[in-house]
């Protein structure tokens, strides 16, 4: 013990006379310290704590790749989406996805938010239920049907105070207003969206929807599905592939080599 009190006074008194190298070796060390907790934390969340949700090794993203071109893990359009919601036989369900960032107005200062804006199946997806009120319901995806929000639980409890009466209160967005019908918890996070949303969207709502609805060679969206039981990632890549070849026949302009 006393020969570490030595050493540890020997190398203090050397740190006092060299304190550029001192300030380099803090700031190297405070780095690497950083660097190590970062990592852990990505690892501790992805890796070893089970994700939040019934079953979650049944639950996959979908993306299109174009080899010709090495374009990978790329977006869908709303109308390829919807002919492969509609044909798959591999997914008890698909959901779309896309993030739009909102300024949220009300009750406070102007914020910029991140939203996500989702077709209604989303939570039935992940077998998830919000931590108040209800879900999206089918008739939130039918254009012109009322506004509806869900929040995130870190903005309810940031901006609101966790107050239960927010529920059924109207918010701005993007200067419209939304009715909040549910809290989510923020461990409710689907595998595209990698930022924490602050509150979601029905994507029937989403401003910039409407215009790129009818792009069928667009690549905007998300998808995530739920596997059916019995399926295998293997087995629906294969009828994907199907579906992908049909798409690139009906649709060669825009689906030719994807």
């Amino acid at each position: 013990m006393s020969a570490f009190l030595q050493d540890l006074r020997f190398a203090a008194r050397a740190l006092r006379k060299s304190p550029g190298f001192t300030a380099v070796a803090l700031a190297t060390l405070t780095l690497g310290i950083g660097a190590n907790t970062a990592i852990f934390s990505v690892v501790d969340a992805v890796l070893l704590r089970p994700l939040p949700y019934p079953e979650p090794s049944r639950i996959v993203a979908l993306f299109q790749n174009l080899p010709s071109q090495n374009v990978a893990q790329t977006g869908v359009s709303w109308l390829n989406y919807e002919q492969v919601a509609a044909r798959s036989r591999s997914f008890d369900s698909i959901a779309a996805i896309r993030m739009h960032d909102f300024t949220l107005t009300g009750r406070g200062d102007p914020a910029l938010v991140i939203g996500l804006t989702v077709t209604s199946n989303v939570f039935s997806v992940f077998r998830a239920k919000p931590l108040l009120g209800r879900a999206f319901e089918a008739g939130d995806d039918a254009p012109g049907s009322p506004s509806v929000v869900l929040l995130g639980e870190r903005l309810w409890r940031e901006r609101y105070g966790g107050d239960r009466g927010v529920l059924g209160t109207s918010v701005m967005l993007d200067d419209a207003p939304f009715t909040v019908v549910g809290i989510v918890a923020d461990a409710l996070r689907p595998p595209p969206a990698n930022p924490r949303p602050d509150l979601w969207v029905a994507l029937t709502h989403d401003p910039v929807f409407p215009d790129l609805r009818p792009r069928r060679g667009g690549h905007y969206l998300r998808l995530v599905g739920r596997l059916r039981s019995g399926a295998t990632v293997a087995s629906a890549e294969s009828e994907l592939a199907v579906l992908a070849a049909a798409l690139a026949k009906e649709y060669p302009k825009e689906n030719a080599g994807w």
